[in-house]
């Protein structure tokens, strides 16, 4: 046992240093000086050569990966060019919009996807059933940010119904900081209005990300549902006379989802 887990932990030490070697050679493979970057466009030679220095950029390629890990493992990423900040500075004040869309996009396709995964698998081999499973596949197959620029044509540039960037209006204040939620600290500040807006800001990425999402709970749950119909304690309330639709909710559909919501 103990060697399973020697293994295990070597596996992903593997897997852990094969992603930051990765990282380090795109991010020094991508063709521009970091350091004139980050001094800024009027920055002299020397200016530029001290950036140099002070980002490690002089010395040898084995010794700046050294110095990364050493940074790594002690929280330290560095600093973002674009904003000339700290990347974790950065990271902390993007993770909350991060987590809200997420949050929106799980609230969206879970419960949609397991409807219409319980709706195929009752209606299998229909029409409905094929069409489904169709725009499910594709919604698997398109990337999201193919999704997204469709929807945008579609719902802000011809339809206008909802708008592109920002997660409030333009010359609208955001709620009070309290997690950086904005529909929670707005709803906690009890602004209603500003609630609503965020979801109207909100709502376009959040459907974008959850088609992606959806096909896949669907396509687990059509599959969960199907092999649990055709289990013998399901046959066995048919055969009590139990009607199809309790018997595909409170029978079935129970041991269906245990796949899909802890896969």
């Amino acid at each position: 046992m103990r060697g399973y887990y020697l293994r295990r932990l070597a596996g992903q030490l593997s897997v852990l240093i094969g992603v930051s070697l990765a990282v380090f050679v795109i991010s020094r493979a991508i063709p521009g000086d970091p350091a004139a970057a980050a001094v800024g466009i009027d920055a002299g030679p020397a200016q530029i050569e001290a950036m140099r220095k002070k980002m490690g950029l002089d010395k040898p390629v084995v010794l700046q990966y050294v110095y990364y890990m050493r940074n790594l493992l002690h929280g330290d990423l560095g600093y973002a060019v674009a904003t000339r900040r700290p990347v974790l500075q950065d990271i902390a004040d993007h993770l909350p919009a991060s987590i809200e869309l997420a949050l929106f996009a799980q609230l969206i396709s879970v419960p949609v996807g397991i409807r219409l995964g319980v709706l195929l698998a009752r209606s299998r081999g229909s029409l409905v059933d094929y069409g489904v499973r169709v725009i499910s596949l594709s919604g698997v197959a398109l990337p999201v940010f193919a999704t997204g620029i469709l929807l945008q044509i579609i719902f802000y540039r011809v339809l206008n119904w909802f708008p592109v960037g920002g997660r409030v209006s333009v010359g609208v204040m955001p709620p009070p900081h309290l997690t950086g939620l904005y529909l929670v600290d707005s709803l906690a500040a009890g602004d209603w209005r500003l609630a609503a807006q965020v979801l109207w800001h909100t709502a376009l990425p959040a459907v974008t990300l959850a088609i992606g999402l959806m096909a896949i709970v669907i396509r687990m749950t059509r599959s969960s549902m199907l092999e649990a119909l055709g289990e013998d304690y399901v046959r066995t309330a048919r055969a009590k006379g139990a009607e199809e639709k309790t018997v595909a909710l409170a029978h079935a559909l129970p041991n269906a989802l245990i796949p899909t919501l802890t896969e």
